[in-house]
């Protein structure tokens, strides 16, 4: 590469090129075992070169560097300067690690070769941090945060070259990225709905069940809710993801008509967007779009403040009931959901905490409250439900203290729409 220092520099490609070219390079693999790897190349001593022999001498450094890169780059490479001392190298068509250890091998013999200028010669201090896709990232952005921290802690370690590891993520950051990863999965219908079934504790027969998402992730499997729920409900994805679950809750409910006849599904919603104004009207398009019967779709009010004393969650209910949407009380008799949130509203029914019912046959306590609880709500005219049952002795307390709905690991676990299908044929 016969050019000078700035046109070397200039003609490379900037970060916003490179994350443009990776991310278009996703959008064409239509196989996800067809990996690819980006190297983040980090001169270390840039600004102490700068200090000592001044920004020229910083400048050639650079250049030799971005000479040495393109020389172990192959034609369908792409070499890009990301930041002021940082190189990035995308590797297309790299089906494994260890072909993109070789790639780091070669750079860093390249690197091991003095460097002279200013009348002095040294050897270029850089290290190199390494992202796979789809394993380390699913956009650019996220390889590349995953390749940076390879390097910072391939500088900690002293190791001058370090594949991204799981340890390597900043815990602050997981959310982010599990964000980040949840866009794409909503976009690539990786979310599913999984069916847990509630059966009638007076009749014993199937009542409904309740729609949880699962993500099968391209990399970690099949993902219970609990592992990335925290990530959406710090998200601008909030909205997006429940109404996606709203919507597939009410697809399969008409799709499953015949099968579902007297049966109900139930779906988690957060209070405060229940509670905003348009609501009840975006909910009551999507029961007609489905041309669900009333009284299919429950909403399991879930919330974390007091506003379920409001004079607008009573408003609501009412306006619930109004288009044929049953309103569900979540965790019943823990925190702000307690008894006094009957005292203006009456919604259909309330669900105790699962941590009551968990510990209801070993704790005095927790049954005495669990039993005052069903007898109030009965008094009151609210249907209650029980989740979290583990066993059959708690199941059959439940049942001889009046609780009138039921769900947990001893009736049956969470499951797919075909399996669902099949338990309910064979209650029936």
């Amino acid at each position: 590469m016969n050019l000078s220092t700035a046109e070397t520099l200039a003609r490379l490609p900037n970060r916003f090129e490179a994350i443009q070219r990776i991310d278009d390079l996703i959008a064409q693999q239509g196989d996800e075992s067809a990996e690819f790897a980006v190297l983040l190349v980090s001169i270390q001593d840039l600004r102490q070169i700068n200090t000592r022999f001044g920004y020229g001498a910083g400048d050639q450094l650079l250049t030799s560097v971005a000479q040495s890169l393109s020389y172990v780059k192959r034609e369908q490479d792409l070499l890009a300067r990301i930041a002021s001392s940082e190189f990035a190298l995308l590797l297309p068509r790299v089906v494994s690690e260890g072909q993109a250890t070789l790639a780091v091998t070669k750079i860093l013999r390249r690197f091991d070769e003095p460097v002279s200028f200013a009348e002095s010669s040294i050897r270029i201090d850089a290290v190199v941090g390494v992202g796979m896709w789809p394993e380390h990232g699913a956009n650019a952005e996220a390889l590349l945060q995953a390749a940076d921290r390879s390097v910072r802690q391939a500088v900690l370690r002293g190791e001058r070259w370090r594949l991204f590891s799981e340890q390597d993520q900043d815990p602050r950051d997981l959310g982010w990225t599990m964000a980040q990863e949840l866009q794409q999965a909503l976009q690539n219908q990786e979310l599913e709905l999984f069916f847990q079934p509630q059966v009638d504790l007076r009749s014993n027969l199937p009542s409904g069940a309740e729609a949880l998402v699962r993500w099968r992730h391209p990399r970690r499997g099949l993902l219970p809710p609990a592992e990335f729920l925290p990530a959406v409900a710090e998200s601008a994805l909030l909205d997006a993801f429940h109404w996606w679950a709203v919507r597939n809750a009410l697809r399969a409910a008409s799709e499953m008509a015949d099968a579902w006849s007297g049966c109900c599904v139930s779906v988690g919603f957060p209070l405060a967007k229940v509670l905003e104004e348009s609501f009840v009207d975006l909910l009551a398009e999507e029961t007609s779009f489905w041309n669900v019967p009333d009284g299919i779709l429950q909403l399991v009010l879930t919330e974390s403040g007091g506003t379920m004393q409001s004079k607008k969650f009573t408003e609501v209910t009412r306006e619930l009931d109004e288009i044929g949407v049953s309103a569900v009380v979540d965790g019943f008799g823990s925190g702000c959901q307690s008894p006094s949130v009957l005292r203006r509203a009456q919604p259909q029914r309330v669900k105790i905490h699962d941590t009551l019912v968990k510990d209801v046959m070993r704790n005095e306590r927790d049954r005495a409250i669990v039993r005052s609880l069903i007898r109030l709500a009965g008094e009151l005219g609210v249907e209650v439900a029980a989740g979290g049952i583990e066993d059959a002795e708690t199941l059959a307390a439940l049942r001889e203290w009046g609780c009138d709905f039921g769900q947990g690991p001893c009736i049956a676990p969470a499951m797919p729409r075909e399996d669902f299908l099949a338990w309910l044929s064979a209650q029936r």
